[in-house]
């Protein structure tokens, strides 16, 4: 699994501005982590149906982050 990179974010986000890129690299994802979490925030993901595992760590953090960007 890589990093994120500016470009990376926008294939996934779209436009983002400087302060959300920063925050979105700040919390170490990678970009499995970054679909996962737009996914969970558009209510595409049944994360209950993974055995309801805990959220944390950079997951935690981006979810937090696309919650206050509107997804």
């Amino acid at each position: 699994m890589s990093g994120l990179t500016r470009a990376s974010v926008a294939d996934i986000l779209g436009p983002v501005d400087e302060r959300t890129l920063a925050d979105i690299l700040a919390t170490g994802a990678n970009l499995e982590d970054l679909r996962e979490a737009r996914a969970i925030v558009e209510g595409r993901s049944d994360i209950t149906g993974q055995g309801e595992r805990a959220i944390s760590g950079p997951l935690a953090a981006l979810l937090v982050i696309l919650g206050h960007r509107g997804g």
